[in-house]
């Protein structure tokens, strides 16, 4: 028997899902389409364009792409930028996580979430949508002051910044950010009752495989979405702990003879292992939740997470509590800014070198791997994308669910497609694949 699923709507991307069922095992292939090349645009182009050329590779997640490229610029350099600086950037990486989060529970998952018997038309009339959208216009103007603009920012440059914020526009970006947290205090429990309900409704008494996980963490084993290290917790609950600079020790790479994408895996004592990434891994991961209010959700989400532990449906509740810890945290670094010295940049100069900037995208772990020659042209480029990550784990979960529902009517042949489907859609939708970011590997066939 066999089940394509052509395409696969509201996520960002082109992807398909094909799924063969033998009689001993079923094989799924999640296949990623369009290929991008933006490793291979970079090569021979000036390092100062690359932030601004890898800010095009999605316009969903461009601060990302933007911010980690030029740490890995700073670290070729061998430059310090000021520590005003680097708050600002934090202020911009929060605020593209948040429009992110936001985009996907509003927009993409939301007829999900929302109760099924409802026209399209009035899911996206209600009160709880639009509060959405409200609160999503807060995250892009706290971008546009901190970036230059919310789309594909220009303000941050290798070194330091363009220009601080004034006072007024810092007063902005807190009253932004206060305003959104009382709005998701509001509507937190409407919001995350309607996504347990979600998960509940199905997940098929499905047990998920245990994976490995990672994340960036801070000293204290916070929530770290610009700088830190990076930690794993294996799927036998050892913990592993390297900095950014190491990753290529501890991270391979394999191409998918179907896809554009490729497989990054976790290497753990020369075993390679898939592994998850993310708002999930990321809460799993972490100990130290400062702010008052994402403090007291964290706990409403262990609880629930005890009860189906590594579901990927959880992504969901987790992307709703890091959005609310991400305005905290904004607020709290905007006060940081008013106290610190505000040195614009360090100088620059070029020299040959290589450097890895990673940072917490909206999806996960992202990696930028950069080599440039003396002059400032870049000569290696290697991306890994949070999306081609999970892809992995998400070929297991598939299978999961496939399995479940054999096992449910004792032979193939009987299992209801349509619902099937259901099921596996609201699976990758709740990883929220970024299909664009994920697609630079390509094969060439010699005949």
């Amino acid at each position: 028997m066999e089940m394509e699923i052509k395409p696969v709507t509201r996520i960002e991307g082109h992807l398909d899902i094909y799924v063969k069922i033998g009689d001993e095992d079923i094989d799924v292939q999640i296949k990623a389409g369009g290929f991008r090349g933006f490793e291979k645009i970079l090569i021979g182009r000036p390092i100062e364009e690359t932030p601004l050329i890898v800010s095009r590779i999605c316009g969903v997640c461009p601060i990302a792409h933007y911010l980690a490229s030029i740490k890995a610029i700073e670290t070729i350099l061998g430059i310090k930028p000021p520590e005003a600086s680097n708050t600002l950037r934090e202020i911009l990486e929060l605020g593209g996580v948040i429009q992110s989060h936001l985009l996907h529970l509003g927009f993409l998952l939301f007829p999900d979430i929302v109760n099924n018997d409802k026209e399209t038309s009035n899911i996206y009339n209600t009160s709880l949508f639009k509060t959405l959208i409200k609160i999503r216009s807060k995250a892009i103007r706290i971008v546009e002051i901190s970036g230059g603009r919310h789309i594909h920012p220009f303000n941050i440059v290798p070194g330091g910044v363009l220009r601080f914020p004034s006072r007024d526009e810092l007063d902005a970006i807190e009253i932004e950010a206060k305003e959104a947290l009382k709005y998701l205090s509001e509507l937190y429990s409407k919001l995350s009752e309607n996504i347990k309900r979600f998960i509940e409704n199905n997940s098929n008494s499905i047990v998920y495989e245990k994976t490995a996980v990672a994340a960036l963490s801070s000293s204290t084993n916070g929530i770290a979405f610009y700088d830190g290290i990076i930690r794993v917790l294996d799927n036998n609950d050892s913990e592993l702990f390297f900095h950014p600079d190491d990753y290529i020790k501890f991270i391979a790479e394999e191409p998918i003879r179907y896809s554009y994408s490729k497989k990054p895996y976790i290497v753990i004592n020369g075993v390679k292992k898939p592994f998850r990434v993310g708002p999930l891994p990321r809460l799993l991961l972490s100990s130290d939740i400062p702010y008052d209010i994402s403090k007291d959700l964290y706990r409403d989400f262990k609880s629930v997470n005890r009860e189906c532990s590594l579901n990927p449906l959880l992504y969901n509740l987790a992307r709703l509590i890091e959005t609310i810890y991400c305005f905290e945290k904004i607020v709290d670094l905007v006060d940081k800014i008013r106290r610190i010295s505000s040195i614009s940049r360090t100088k620059v100069g070029l020299r040959e070198g290589e450097g890895v900037g990673i940072v917490e995208a909206p999806r996960g772990l992202l990696i930028h791997h950069l080599k440039c020659n003396r002059n400032g042209i870049i000569t290696y480029a290697n991306l890994i994308i949070p999306t081609a990550i999970n892809i992995p784990v998400m070929e297991y979960d598939i299978k999961k669910i496939v399995r479940c529902f054999i096992d449910k009517h004792y032979a193939k042949e009987d299992i209801e497609y349509n619902e099937v489907k259901k099921r596996i859609l609201s699976l990758v939708r709740s990883y929220d694949p970024c299909v664009s970011c994920a697609t630079h590997n390509i094969h060439v066939i010699k005949h």
